[in-house]
């Protein structure tokens, strides 16, 4: 096993990212000498961006087929050339995307991991960890790849047939996170997926990829899974971290970019109809149809049906059981379903926000038929009764407050004005919810000159109040992040934060909330500015003002947390935060984990184990759902 060769496949498609996945490769394994990588280069040419990493170190350990990208036909098609044309009798094989990270000694790693296999012919596939890139990423420099901190392993489950728009009948796969470390023994798994696999090079003669699978994406795994296994093939799930992969497409370009003729169409079509003889499901023109011969059919060590219930599906039925929806888990030993739930709405919910993330880069055709409709009206939102509904609420309140300033004496103009200030911030907020960008504009620059007037104002008794000088920063960070002067807002949040704590920490014990509502509007701040920008890094600037707040909460505690609630597996906790501490707690948590380094989330586990409201709360409560859904916090009992 010490000198065996691990072959390492990788199809890519136009992806920048592939140089640093073929650099990490080589640079984190234990022994680089025995690692080969063979990768089929789908490539425009313009695509220059996609070779300014210096690779020439392992030059000889490097087997490409370049394609022009025009002539792609999808990731089975490079799969199979790789198969057949790159790879030269290697032990072992590890096929991965090509925007990959690797742990030290991976190699080590997951050779160690495969001879915990109980079979004799096992192959480890996962979805593994994640990583991510900044929102203004460039390539050619130093790698930018941000780690996820989860801890959780996760195992490959199944999800749904087909989509919502019907254009397959396929098992969908997804992963879900396991709150056990199967004590690092690979724990066996009812599917397979073509992002990680590593096995023996026996399984590409003995299974090989079917190159007559043009333009397939959706259908590939669940075909191999059901090959894999008839030919004895037993599939495990990995039991410890090797490896991170890039889910968002915002960085690379997509295939489905060159299918645009009816011959590719066509092409699909077929691809899909051979994946339905595979799995004995009905054709498009409702016809069972005769099995694929050798080497691309079933195998003859087990049949489909004992695949079919050992997996807990049914092809023909389109039926999930709860031992396929579980990965072969018990219900308790994953989180809650509800969570995992809500988590991907968000996840959704954000990649329709930025469908690059979906459709790849510069992807028009794909975005144009996705946005067509809603593309063609912009602004309608605008226009609809509850925005004016909104814009008259506010109006009713900046009129009330610019009576009350008019009124006002002299000590007395600064809070007014505050209080003018955070009229027009509410305004500024309404205007952007209905795509008015000058009107919000307009108010933010109106809000920023009331906060800057009443900071000028303020008398001595006033800038000796760290609470005072707080809402005031706070009301000045605020409208400038309306104004996207990120920058400067961030300042002024970070001034705030820091007076907020030592507003908290001047107030007797049981009392602060007039601190707290304050420490509550900048936390809102800091996650805001941070999220518009995409900065995770710059919120590690606010981490010790975050602690230290905390800090001052824990010691106004008038009640001991006891032990966290029992919370439904299928059902959410309801309603939202139960108290403005609670919401307090819920930002801070946010602000915390969303750093990405592990002392930081020391501090947002600390909330859930030493406050009483992480135990009462619903919004904090689902919180905790979602991140161990994600593979943090399993330790702690929900």
């Amino acid at each position: 096993m010490k000198d065996a060769r691990i072959f390492v496949s990788i199809a890519s498609y136009r992806d920048p990212e592939c140089q640093y996945t073929i650099q990490d490769l080589f640079t984190k394994a234990c022994n680089s000498d025995r690692i080969v990588v063979g990768v089929c280069f789908q490539q425009a040419p313009e695509d220059e961006d996609c070779f300014l990493i210096n690779c020439e170190r392992w030059a000889s350990r490097i087997r490409t087929h370049f394609i022009p990208h025009t002539e792609a036909k999808g990731p089975c098609y490079a799969r199979s050339i790789i198969e057949q044309q790159l790879f030269m009798g290697e032990e072992y094989f590890l096929q991965i995307d090509s925007h990959f990270r690797f742990v030290q000694d991976w190699d080590d790693v997951l050779l160690e991991q495969l001879s915990r296999c109980k079979s004799p012919k096992p192959v480890l596939t996962s979805h593994v960890g994640g990583y991510t890139l900044p929102k203004e990423y460039k390539p050619g420099g130093l790698d930018q790849a941000i780690l996820s901190p989860a801890k959780g392993l996760s195992v490959l489950c199944g999800d749904t047939f087909g989509d919502q728009n019907k254009d397959d009948v396929f098992l969908r796969i997804k992963s879900r996170v396991a709150r056990t470390n199967f004590h690092g023994t690979p724990p066996p798994s009812p599917f397979w997926t073509a992002r990680f696999s590593f096995a023996k090079s026996t399984i590409i003669s003995e299974v090989p990829y079917d190159p007559h699978l043009e333009y397939i994406f959706f259908g590939e795994e669940i075909a191999m899974s059901a090959r894999l296994w008839t030919y004895g093939w037993d599939m495990f799930n990995l039991a410890v971290p090797a490896c991170y992969h890039l889910i968002s497409r915002a960085h690379r370009h997509w295939f489905r970019e060159v299918q645009t003729s009816p011959a590719q169409v066509q092409a699909e079509a077929a691809g899909k109809h051979r994946i339905c003889c595979l799995l004995g499901i009905a054709g498009p023109d409702d016809k069972y149809l005769p099995q694929l011969a050798r080497p691309y059919g079933l195998g003859e060590s087990r049949t489909l049906a004992q695949y079919e219930n050992f997996a807990g599906v049914s092809f023909k039925e389109h039926t999930v059981q709860e031992r396929a929806r579980n990965g072969l888990l018990k219900p308790e030993e994953l989180p809650p379903a509800w969570a995992e739930e809500v988590r991907e709405q968000i996840m959704l919910e954000a990649q329709m926000k930025d469908p690059q993330s979906w459709a790849g880069k510069d992807n028009k055709q794909a975005m144009d038929s996705q946005f067509s409709r809603t593309s063609k009206a912009p602004g309608m939102q605008a226009q609809t009764q509850e925005l004016h509904n909104a814009r008259d609420a506010v109006a009713v309140q900046i009129r009330a407050m610019q009576a009350q300033l008019h009124a006002a004496s002299n000590g007395d103009i600064p809070d007014a004005e505050l209080g003018l200030s955070r009229a027009f911030v509410s305004l500024g907020r309404v205007e952007t919810a209905g795509s008015c960008t000058r009107q919000a504009s307009d108010a933010y620059k109106r809000a920023l000159q009331l906060a800057q007037s009443a900071q000028s104002r303020a008398d001595v008794e006033l800038c000796e109040s760290p609470l005072w000088r707080g809402r005031v920063t706070q009301a000045i960070g605020t409208a400038l992040l309306g104004l996207g002067r990120h920058g400067e807002a961030k300042e002024a949040f970070r001034e705030s934060l820091t007076l907020a704590a030592e507003s908290l920490a001047g107030t007797p014990q049981g009392e602060g909330s007039s601190a707290e509502q304050l420490l509550n509007d900048v936390l809102e701040g800091v996650h805001g500015a941070h999220e518009q920008t995409d900065d995770r890094q710059g919120l590690r600037h606010y981490i010790k003002g975050i602690s230290k707040a905390v800090q001052e909460l824990r010691r106004k505690r008038t009640r001991m947390p006891s032990s966290l609630q029992t919370v439904s597996h299928s059902v959410p906790p309801t309603g939202g935060p139960t108290t403005l501490r609670a919401q307090v707690l819920e930002r801070a948590v946010l602000c915390t984990i969303a750093t990405g380094r592990e002392d930081d989330m020391r501090i947002a586990q600390a909330i859930f184990t030493d406050f009483v409201e992480a135990r009462e709360s619903p919004g904090l409560l689902r919180l905790l759902g979602m991140l161990q859904s994600s593979g943090s916090f399993l330790d702690l009992e929900l």
